[in-house]
This record gives structure tokens, C-alpha cells and sequence, in this order.
């Protein structure tokens, strides 16, 4: 399978919003096949200790041989939000940091794919998520 024309629905957003990616999958192989798209994030400035990368959002396609399908991935503030430290361990501060954000879409973890793709998005606010 390929990948091709990864785009975010924008370059910039606040704290509450989802954002989605779009590309294009196309079934390069000898035979018709499923593919499970994958969207990895990672932030760029955390700011406590978070997974380098995490699971976003992911799709099944299937594509007969030759075939491409533009899929759309749907991104929620909660995939990049951060549990800041605390002594309240009852109160939820789950929270969505000002950072910069890069997103990875592909048929695996970006580490391990091969062909995978990237773009990025800047959140602009810092907000806890039950405010939203």
C-alpha cells in the first residue's frame, strides 16, 4: 500500500478542537487487500513525561488492486492531552497544552512503517479538557 497527500483540515488550532487528516491510500500490491490506516501524534513540548507517540485514530480500508480511497481521520483534543501533576488525585485535570504537534499517518507506528507520512499542527491555547 501507498500513502500520498497527507493534508490537516488546518495548520492551527486551539485547545478544544478536533482537527482531521486526510490522504490518499492506494493499493500498490498484486492482489485486492485491507489496509488499516493508522494516525500517530506526538508533541513536541510536553510538559510532563508523555509516550513519544500515540495512537490517534485509525480506519480499515478495503481496496481491490490499483485502487485508491482518500480516507479521513478525525483527531480529538483527548489524544494529545496531558494529566498534569497533582495533589488532587479526584479533580480531572486532563488538559490540552499550547504545543506543537506532529502527526504520523500510515500502516504502522512511524518507527516501523515504511512510507509513512507526516504534517503538523500548532494548538494555540491551554485548556483543561471538562471545560471544553
Amino acid at each position: 500500500f501507498k500513502y500520498s497527500d497527507l493534508s490537516l483540515s488546518s495548520p492551527v488550532i486551539k485547545a478544544c478542537d478536533s482537527i482531521t487528516a486526510t490522504v490518499t491510500v492506494t493499493n500498490t500490491g498484486d492482489m485486492d487487500g485491507d489496509e488499516v490506516v493508522q494516525c500517530y501524534v506526538s508533541q513536541t513540548y510536553p510538559s510532563v513525561p508523555v509516550p513519544n507517540i500515540r495512537l490517534a485514530a485509525f480506519d480499515r480500508v478495503q481496496l481491490k488492486q490499483g485502487a485508491s480511497k482518500t480516507v479521513r481521520l478525525t483527531i480529538y483534543p483527548y489524544t494529545h492531552a496531558i494529566i498534569p501533576d497533582s495533589e488532587d488525585i479526584y479533580t480531572d485535570r486532563t488538559t490540552v497544552e499550547k504545543d506543537y504537534v506532529v502527526v504520523y499517518v500510515g500502516g504502522g507506528q512511524p518507527s516501523h512503517a515504511q512510507g509513512t507520512l507526516h504534517a503538523a499542527f500548532n494548538t494555540t491555547s491551554t485548556q483543561v479538557l471538562s471545560t471544553c
